[in-house]
């Protein structure tokens, strides 16, 4: 939603393999904007977003610099999905460019509580932080 306002636009592109669980949540919310989701790795007119995870579901490496400049060069903002145990090792998601931030802190040691509560975390660049959801 964050790129949808902040552009105007109307389309996200999940590129490569994002968790199916994160794409089972935010599509039927973002089609109920009338925002379209699909897979690609090409940003067109219309994209708002590049959404990609590092390191994907199937625990594959990309290329996030290859990624955000395309839909950098598309007039689209860069979403990365990352582990924050990974960024002990990888680049974080500010030194590829990503516009936003975002992923699941559970693994940083918080008790599973019988199914919840989670910690998912956002960030963004200075420019977009008035742009960020409220609780």
């Amino acid at each position: 939603m964050m790129a949808h306002i902040h552009t105007g636009r109307n389309e996200v592109v999940v590129s490569g393999y994002l968790h199916p669980e994160y794409v089972e949540c935010f599509a039927p919310s973002a089609r109920g904007r009338g925002i379209k989701v699909r897979k690609g790795t090409e940003p067109g007119p219309k994209t708002a977003a590049v959404i990609f995870q590092q390191p994907d579901f199937l625990g594959l490496l990309v290329d996030p610099r290859t990624l955000t400049d395309s839909a950098h060069a598309a007039g689209a903002l860069a979403i990365a999905c990352v582990d924050p145990i990974s960024l002990a090792i990888l680049s974080p998601p500010g030194e590829y460019g990503a516009d936003i931030a975002v992923g699941e802190g559970q693994q940083l040691g918080l008790s599973p509580s019988y199914g919840g509560p989670h910690v998912g975390f956002i960030s963004c660049r200075r420019e977009l932080v008035r742009r960020l959801p409220v609780a």
